[in-house]
């Protein structure tokens, strides 16, 4: 739902390119039509109320949406019309609140806009608005990151059930969003493209979330995923006229160098980067609950494995780590310590595993210190944004098939997917979650760089047979 622009850089010709580029039919109800080019809008012809309705009926009536965007609202009448219309709609509503044109135009006056906050937001799922237009919808100054904050609150107060904040206009080499449902928050960023004046990056931003959400991933995934879209399609942007460059859209995000980068707070200072790390030339990565097997696996020739004693009740702690790192040295190999950094620290490990939520309380900048390389898991787009801001080692992403060696709170992800997601990250990568020798050829080809192993060893009748089933593989 939106204006018709003219020279097709923004507006509803953006959102279809946008939604065709990303594999959707896009449906229009024209809320305006424009008289636009690169430079200027130079006329606008906002359409009946009725027009406006009877467009989004007969679309209601025979192809219902999975999402809905919106842009341009063009005035009160059309607001009370779309807000008729979304009164007994389910599916998530994206609406980017264009106030004003790039060039300056006031694109709804001030009586307009209060209507938009009291009909409009109750019912949308995520509000996009930039710093001016966040400014102009809570009437206070958003500058600063705590400024930026302040208004998400207020802005979640009218009714929106998440809000993302871009942060395009605010001066510096970082362009950081700002995303909170009230209940979680976080920053994003990407490097600020020199030089870059696109047309339609709003529209294009709101549009690729809305396909996010219509093919079935959570909001902060559609966000993570659309930040990539638009980074892209700044980075492709051509000239086609005199004034504004357009967007080249390049369909799935598929270029690490232009990935997103999350972080809980505002990323103020720098984060430590964590050495490199090469995995083995055998994909074999057994994760195992005790010193015993980890004996048993490097006895075998393998040359990594990962100790994880959190499944293991009885284990005592920091005597087996110590003598984990003690056998890794003996038969040098890598022995990595899943969670417990602090024990790993103390005992000189080479290598320590985290998860997600582990990262809070790690003290990073003492294991970098101490040349200990780190990997962190990761289920989806938003976690990889998220394990990319640590500048880790390595990266693991799962689960990929079904498994039955640990609780999982994610569907697992299948080939497809763990390919699309491995395809964002510019380091080494561990497949987890249900890997065989039989299914790990399919992993490698996808891209993993090594692939965690559970039961296929430790439940196996032979152990040492299965892994020489893997060497025989893999190692030529």
């Amino acid at each position: 739902i939106g204006g018709s622009d003219s020279s097709g850089g923004a507006g509803i010709q953006a959102d279809l390119k946008t939604f065709a580029n990303l594999g959707v039919h896009g449906c229009s109800a024209i809320t305006a039509v424009t008289a636009q080019n690169s430079q200027k809008i130079s006329d606008i012809h906002y359409v009946k109320p009725s027009v406006l309705a009877a467009q989004l009926k007969s679309l209601s009536d025979d192809v219902p949406a999975r999402a809905v965007k919106i842009g341009m609202l063009g005035n009160e009448a059309n607001i009370r019309a779309i807000a008729r219309f979304l009164e007994h709609f389910e599916p998530p509503v994206i609406c980017d609140p264009v106030l004003t044109s790039t060039s300056g135009r006031a694109l709804l006056d001030v009586t307009a806009v209060e209507l938009f906050k009291k009909l409009l937001c109750p019912e949308i799922t995520l509000l996009t608005p930039n710093l001016p237009e966040a400014a102009s919808l809570t009437r206070k100054e958003v500058n600063s990151p705590a400024e930026v904050e302040e208004a998400a609150k207020r802005i979640l107060d009218f009714g929106c059930k998440a809000v993302l904040i871009k942060g395009g206009h605010a001066v510096g080499s970082i362009a950081a969003d700002y995303f909170s449902d009230g209940e979680t928050s976080f920053w994003m960023t990407c490097p600020r493209i020199e030089n870059a004046d696109v047309q339609g990056t709003g529209c294009i931003l709101s549009a690729a979330i809305t396909v996010g959400l219509a093919t079935g991933l959570d909001l902060r995934d559609a966000v993570v995923v659309a930040k990539a879209y638009i980074q892209e399609s700044m980075i492709h942007a051509r000239a086609i006229g005199g004034g504004q460059t357009f967007a080249g859209h390049r369909g799935m995000p598929a270029s690490p160098e232009h990935f997103p980068r999350v972080y809980d707070e505002y990323p103020n200072e720098a984060r430590p980067t964590f050495p490199a790390f090469n995995f083995p030339e055998c994909p074999l990565y057994p994760i195992v609950d005790s010193v015993e097997w980890v004996e048993k696996i490097l006895n075998e020739g393998v040359k990594i494995v990962q100790l994880r004693l959190k499944t293991n009740p009885n284990a005592d702690g920091p005597s087996e780590i110590k003598r984990a790192v003690e056998l890794g040295k003996q038969y040098n190999a890598t022995v990595v310590i899943n969670d417990d950094w602090k024990i790993a620290l103390d005992c000189g490990a080479q290598a320590v595993h985290l998860g997600q939520d582990d990262l809070e309380d790690a003290d990073l900048q003492a294991l970098v210190d101490a040349g200990i390389t780190l990997g962190l898991s990761t289920h989806n787009y938003f976690e990889i944004a998220r394990a990319l801001a640590y500048n880790p080692s390595c990266i693991a992403i799962g689960t990929v098939h079904h498994t039955d060696s640990k609780n999982f709170d994610f569907t697992p992800l299948g080939i497809k997917k763990f390919a699309a997601l491995r395809k964002v990250i510019n380091l080494p990568v561990v497949a987890i979650g249900g890997i065989t020798s039989e299914n790990s050829p399919e992993l490698i080809v996808a891209g993993a760089d090594s692939t965690a192993v559970i039961s296929d060893i430790t439940k196996s009748d032979d152990p040492a047979g299965r892994i020489a089933e893997w060497k025989t593989l893999f190692i030529s």
